[in-house]
């Protein structure tokens, strides 16, 4: 989340991950989870919290991760117009991202890495309300996690993508809840046995 305070030492020409920097450099892959939505235009949705950061904190973004999952419920604070603004400037400073895309189809299409000869899958969901931000056959948004879909997703990932491992991102579950769910728990076991993570 590049709002506030993160977004304040950018703005002072300072880096907010340089204490993770070793860490960060030391992986083959690094998944970031983008907890907000990077643009200048729009306007805040009715709901009690919305980050949006500047433009500018793409590029810190760009020098750290390999992809960002946009799959979660702060990338649509501002509108589909900011949402569309973020494509672009991470399109622009080629900043790979899934879980998010300019319609449903985009939006549920994997990202594929090879990594040491594997073939990686990415796929991203959010089921953390509003779900006003999911996409849509012509709207651009993000990939909303029902269950099927998700299944659905993980198998064609294998099967027309030729993916060696399939990754899926789930932004999932409530504040403050220290245990997953019955439901997720059986999400999880049918996403193994749809080929996901193996």
């Amino acid at each position: 989340m590049l709002d506030g305070m993160p977004g304040n030492v950018v703005k002072a020409g300072r880096d907010p991950f340089m204490s993770f920097a070793r860490i960060l450099d030391a992986a083959d892959i690094r998944i970031g989870n983008l907890e907000c939505v990077i643009a200048s235009s729009g306007r805040p949705e009715r709901k009690p919290f919305t980050f949006r950061a500047n433009p500018r904190t793409v590029n810190v973004l760009k020098g750290y991760f390999t992809a960002l999952s946009l799959a979660n419920n702060h990338t649509g604070d501002f509108g589909r117009t900011a949402f569309s603004e973020m494509l672009d400037l991470l399109a622009a400073q080629k900043v790979s991202y899934f879980g998010g895309g300019r319609n449903l189809a985009e939006a549920h299409r994997p990202l594929l890495i090879e990594r040491n000869g594997i073939r990686i899958a990415l796929l991203g969901y959010n089921e953390i309300f509003p779900r006003s931000f999911e996409a849509d056959y012509d709207m651009p948004g993000l990939a909303w996690s029902e269950d099927e879909q998700v299944i659905a997703d993980i198998k064609n990932a294998r099967r027309v993508h030729h993916a060696d491992l399939v990754i899926p991102f789930m932004h999932w579950g409530l504040e403050h809840e220290h245990h997953a769910s019955a439901r997720q728990r059986q999400l999880a076991h049918s996403m193994i046995d749809a080929g996901a993570m193996q």
